[in-house]
């Protein structure tokens, strides 16, 4: 995951890495500054794995309209403006943030909005999955997986709106991202139970039609998940 900045107030961002780090001690999390969003598009911030950025309101940029295609855009990332315009802080309300930190009066509010970070990041991880591409980084809402399939070396992710998302990632990584709702059924197949019409010993049938075969390791499995649900649906 990323945090990023954008900003020439090198001590402001020092402050930030500092707290996150000390607060939310991961390997994992990297940081990117940027110093005008003019640099930056939003396809850099979705495929960037970006979960927080800092703007700084001092650049007297269109702050607002970068923000919004954001908000359309990026639905994982928060905002957190700072900044010592006050008296305008009330038109960065048009658009969806997380917080707004005043540079002259930031201490007694900072580990709260780091609080709030962190929060996020645990939310992100139970709601969205990310799909590794060459250099791309697609995320998805898990809520919109159908299934999971292994083809070979290559693992492909199919949505409920028809799109097909591939990867080298193995299926591992995401049976431990996606859910309860998500069931291993078969060496080369994840299914989200949210869409399974009908269940019998050795296949399933998603929406669409979506034939999924379930080997025999996994049949009781299946059994029993179901079985919790509506005994008299199981066939064989």
């Amino acid at each position: 995951m990323k945090v990023g900045f954008v900003s020439k107030d090198t001590e402001m961002i020092k402050v930030f890495k500092t707290k996150i780090n000390k607060m939310l001690p991961l390997d994992s999390l990297f940081y990117t500054t940027f110093h005008s969003i003019r640099t930056i598009c939003t396809e850099t911030l979705l495929n960037g794995n970006f979960v927080a950025l800092f703007i700084d309101t001092d650049t007297k940029e269109d702050i607002i309209s970068f923000v919004k295609k954001c908000n359309e855009n990026c639905c994982a990332l928060k905002i957190i403006f700072f900044g010592s315009d006050i008296e305008n802080v009330y038109k960065y309300y048009e658009v969806d943030h997380l917080a707004f930190l005043n540079k002259n009066d930031y201490e007694p509010y900072i580990d709260h909005v780091i609080v709030k970070i962190i929060q996020h990041m645990q939310d992100f991880e139970k709601k969205y999955i990310l799909v590794h591409w060459k250099n791309l980084v697609y995320v998805l809402e898990n809520k919109d997986v159908l299934y999971v399939e292994r083809d070979k070396r290559r693992t492909l992710v199919h949505t409920i709106y028809g799109d097909v998302y591939t990867t080298y990632q193995h299926l591992d990584e995401f049976i431990d991202n996606l859910g309860k709702t998500f069931l291993r059924v078969h060496f080369s197949y994840i299914v989200n139970t949210q869409f399974v019409r009908e269940y019998y010993r050795n296949h399933l049938v998603l929406a669409d039609d979506v034939f999924i075969p379930v080997s025999r390791k996994y049949g009781k499995t299946i059994h029993d998940y179901f079985s919790d649900e509506d005994e008299d649906d199981y066939q064989e």
